[in-house]
């Protein structure tokens, strides 16, 4: 932005905004998907990163990986069609996007039992 007062000359550099946590980003991402985001608090508390900066795993099957738990090895071909990758947040929650609207729940139905009432409070 350029003022001018009289003669003089003032260039206002734009505000910078101050960064946004990994949670408020998330948070953010799934703003349109409400389900999506439920299912993704039962499978990482959503968090793509534990308080050291590790990547989060699943418990019973570490090939389940980040904010939205994509399974690797079941979805590897497309993963790597669509060239993501699911280790990293923004590629995680893009292909978890991709999937609830090409699967819907199904691909998180194992924890359908952590994420099912949430839904249907929320009318889902």
């Amino acid at each position: 932005m350029v003022l001018a007062l009289s003669s003089i000359l003032f260039i206002r550099e734009p505000e910078e905004q101050p960064p946004i946590s990994e949670r408020e980003y998330i948070e953010q991402e799934l703003k349109d998907y409400p389900a999506l985001k439920e299912i993704c608090r039962c499978e990482s508390g959503l968090r793509h990163t534990n308080d050291k900066g590790n990547l989060i795993v699943g418990i019973i099957n570490p090939n389940d990986r980040g904010v939205c738990q994509i399974n690797y090895p079941s979805h590897k071909e497309k993963l790597t069609e669509m060239k993501l990758d699911p280790d990293k947040l923004e590629d995680n929650l893009k292909f978890a996007k991709y999937l609830y609207d090409t699967e819907g729940k199904i691909p998180w139905r194992c924890s359908q039992s952590c994420w099912s009432e949430a839904l249907k409070k929320l009318g889902i």
